[in-house]
């Protein structure tokens, strides 16, 4: 309850800085020639692939937990957590440092017809994004081998081999987002969407099917499953777009 709290109050101080930085910029308050649900419902009809594609995707990014506590209860899927927090915070780092530069540059590179430059963009982000995404894999792995046997957390020490089955995961999402800009930065937010869906619908399988019999392992390995296949229907397209 009390994280909870101070979450929301997190929200609320981050809000409150996004309106301080911009109040001076050059927001237009005008009457509109049409109603503000109006325009919102249109403005929806035109971004509806992409907002139903984010629900995929948070869907398939936590379905793991759900079935977790299900099948396992909060103590396990604690533990697994721990572990997944190692790899959502090398994903956001690899995101922040790599995938986001490489974003605008791709779309650029398209918008203006510049193909064999989108090519270069595109297969230098991937050989930078994997070996990147190898060397904090190794890294992480490493630090915790060291550290969580001095935490006092017998279960984190009994099912550590998840978190190297999680960093071949991590592995494996960076360079997925990478082949999936060749998809954004061409507006095919249909086949974003086609790639969303084959992750959801393996993850919610494989962890459905894998978790009572193999434990932490299943969902682990789950992940694994749900990218590759998301990773299959990517590259049937992206073969035939560089």
């Amino acid at each position: 309850t009390s994280l909870f709290g101070f979450w929301c109050v997190g929200g609320l101080i981050a809000l409150a800085g996004f309106f301080f930085v911009t109040r001076h910029w050059g927001w237009s308050f005008h009457k509109r020639d049409v109603p503000l649900w109006r325009w919102v419902f249109q403005e929806f009809k035109h971004s509806k692939v992409i907002y139903f594609n984010s629900l995929l995707n948070t869907s398939s990014h936590y379905v793991d937990r759900y079935l977790l506590t299900f099948f396992l209860g909060l103590e396990m899927t604690g533990v697994y957590v721990f572990f997944w927090s190692v790899y959502s915070a090398l994903s956001n780092l690899l995101r922040t440092g790599v995938i986001q530069v490489a974003r605008p540059k791709m779309v650029k590179a398209f918008k203006f017809g510049q193909l064999d430059e989108f090519a270069a963009i595109y297969y230098g982000s991937m050989k930078r994004t994997f070996v990147m995404a190898c060397v904090f894999a190794l890294a992480a792995g490493g630090a915790l081998y060291l550290i969580v046997p001095h935490i006092d957390k017998p279960l984190a020490v009994a099912w550590f081999g998840v978190l190297w089955v999680l960093m071949v995961g991590f592995v494996l999402t960076m360079v997925s987002e990478i082949m999936g800009l060749v998809f954004y930065s061409r507006h095919r937010d249909d086949l974003t969407f086609k790639t969303s869906f084959a992750c959801l619908f393996s993850s919610a399988l494989c962890n459905a099917v894998l978790i009572p019999f193999m434990g932490l392992w299943g969902a682990g390995l789950s992940l694994i499953l749900s990218y590759l296949a998301g990773m299959g229907v990517q590259y049937y397209y992206v073969r035939r777009m560089i």
